[in-house]
C-alpha cells in the first residue's frame, strides 16, 4: 500500500509539474493510492482532478462526487461545501437544491462548532 501522504504529496507533483514532468494520469494514479488508503486531503483531490477533468479526458461529476463524499465523511469542510455545489448544480447527482442547502447548513453549524471550542 505505502505510505499514504508521501503518495499523496508525489501525485499533487505529478499534476502541477512541480519537480517532475507534469503527467496528470500518473498524479492521478498516486492520488488513488492515498485516497483509498482514505487519505482525507487525497480524496479531496480526486474530487477536485475529477470535478476539472484533470488526469481523464473529460470531467468525471459522479467521481467528484463520490471522493468529495468520502472525505466530507471524515469532516472535511471543504469536501462538504463541494457536494452541497454539485447537488445544487446537478452535477453527478440529480439536482437537489434543498438537499444543496441542507448541506450547507449542516457545514455552518460544523465551523460555528469548531470556532466556539
Amino acid at each position: 500500500l505505502g505510505f499514504a501522504r508521501a503518495q499523496l504529496l508525489l501525485g499533487l507533483c505529478y499534476i502541477e509539474g512541480d519537480g517532475v514532468e507534469q503527467d496528470e494520469e500518473t498524479g492521478l494514479d498516486w492520488l488513488h493510492k492515498a485516497g483509498e488508503q482514505g487519505d482525507v486531503d487525497a480524496q479531496f483531490w480526486l474530487g477536485v482532478c475529477y470535478y476539472r477533468g484533470v488526469g481523464v479526458e473529460e470531467a468525471r461529476f459522479e467521481d467528484s462526487l463520490t471522493w468529495f463524499e468520502k472525505a466530507a465523511e471524515q469532516g472535511c469542510l471543504d469536501s462538504m461545501h463541494n457536494v452541497a455545489v454539485l447537488h445544487a448544480e446537478g452535477k453527478g447527482v440529480k439536482r437537489n437544491e434543498r438537499r444543496a442547502a441542507s448541506i450547507l447548513l449542516s457545514n455552518a453549524q460544523n465551523v460555528l462548532a469548531s470556532t466556539l471550542l
